[in-house]
């Protein structure tokens, strides 16, 4: 008896860690962080979802094979599968962590000045969206004074 449930519970923290070790790709960790971002004042504006598919589009480079319907099609796939995931996963570290390994001390600088931007796109700052960013930032290892640089930067951007 001892055995059947030594088993079953093994079992589950197996699948478990490998759920959890389980890969996301650059895109969808990238998008996680920005939905999340974007959710953070319990709101998910028009604006901020543009923003999101502009970037998607732009430094993904979906353009579709027609340039236009296609990219529209796989930005909304792709944002929609990072609502799901903030919503069911409370693991985000992985989506960090992906960032850490594959993105430069620059890409990471620039992520930040997007989220930022995101912040921004719809013209208020919510305590919990600048929360949300000062953990993002600690745990992408960027310095405190070039998250202000760059928080300073997408105000004037935004002006």
């Amino acid at each position: 008896m001892f055995d059947i449930f030594k088993k079953k519970v093994s079992g589950n923290l197996d699948s478990g860690k490998k759920e959890l070790n389980k890969d996301v790709d650059l895109k969808t960790a990238a998008a996680v962080l920005m939905v999340n971002i974007a959710y953070a004042d319990k709101e998910f504006s028009g604006e901020e979802r543009e923003y999101i598919n502009s970037i998607l589009k732009k430094d993904f480079k979906l353009v579709g094979e027609e340039g236009g319907e296609e990219a529209g099609e796989e930005v909304e796939s792709v944002v929609k599968e990072a609502e799901e995931l903030i919503m069911d996963d409370t693991n985000k570290w992985k989506y960090i962590n992906k960032i850490n390994r594959e993105y430069s001390n620059d890409q990471k600088e620039e992520l930040i000045l997007k989220l930022w931007n995101l912040i921004y796109a719809d013209d208020n700052l919510d305590k919990y969206e600048d929360s949300l960013i000062h953990s993002v930032v600690k745990m992408l290892h960027i310095p405190h004074k070039k998250m202000i640089e760059l928080k300073v930067k997408a105000i004037e951007e935004n002006k």
